[in-house]
C-alpha cells in the first residue's frame, strides 16, 4: 500500500510538471507555515504552482521527462520547492520569488528551468527585473496610441482655438 501511494504521488508530480513547463526551484529552509503560504497565494494568483517536492521523487520525474539539469543536479539537495507555471508568461513567477526573498531571506533561489532548458541566477534575476507581461502591452499600446492621438491633436487644434476665440468674444460682448 505504501510503494502504490508512491507511485501514486509520483504520477501527480509528473502530470503537474508536464502542464506547466517552467520549473523554478527555491530553497525555502526557515521560513514558517504562513510566509510560504503567502507565497503560494502571491504565486496562485498569477496561474503558477508552488510544492515542496521530494528530491529523489524530483529527480525521478525530471528523469522520466528527460528534463536535464546539467550541473544544477547537485543543487537537489535540502529543502526544495518548485514553482511550476506555463509558458505563457515567465517573468511573472520571477519577479513574485524574487520580490518575496527580497523581504524574507530565507527563501532562495536554487536554479530554474525555463523554455526547456536550465537557468543560472543571472537569468533568473534579469527576468525578474523585465517589466511585466500586462506592461510590456500596456507600453506597446501606447506605442501605437500615441501618434493617432498627436494627429487628432493637430487636426483639431486649430478648431478648438477658433471655437474658444469666438466664445471669449461672445462673453465679452455680453
Amino acid at each position: 500500500m505504501v510503494k502504490q501511494k508512491k507511485v501514486d504521488a509520483l504520477a501527480r508530480i509528473k502530470e503537474s510538471i508536464e502542464q506547466k513547463q517552467n520549473l523554478i526551484f527555491t530553497d525555502y529552509r526557515g521560513l514558517n507555515v504562513e510566509q510560504i503560504t503567502d507565497l503560494r497565494n502571491e504565486l496562485r494568483k498569477i496561474g503558477a504552482e508552488y510544492t515542496v517536492i521530494k528530491n529523489t521523487f524530483l529527480r525521478r520525474v525530471l528523469k522520466d521527462l528527460n528534463i536535464n539539469l546539467g550541473e544544477n543536479d547537485e543543487l537537489l539537495s535540502g529543502p526544495t520547492a518548485v514553482c511550476m507555471t506555463d509558458s505563457n508568461d515567465i517573468v511573472a513567477p520571477c519577479k513574485v520569488i524574487n520580490d518575496f526573498s527580497k523581504d524574507n531571506e530565507n527563501l532562495s533561489f536554487k536554479f530554474a528551468y525555463l523554455e526547456g532548458a536550465a537557468c543560472t541566477f543571472d537569468t533568473f534575476k534579469s527576468l525578474a527585473g523585465l517589466p511585466s507581461k500586462d506592461q510590456l502591452i500596456a507600453r506597446v499600446i501606447g506605442g501605437i496610441k500615441q501618434p493617432i492621438t498627436r494627429i487628432h491633436q493637430l487636426i483639431t487644434g486649430p478648431m478648438r482655438k477658433i471655437v474658444l476665440g469666438i466664445r471669449a468674444a461672445a462673453e465679452k460682448a455680453q
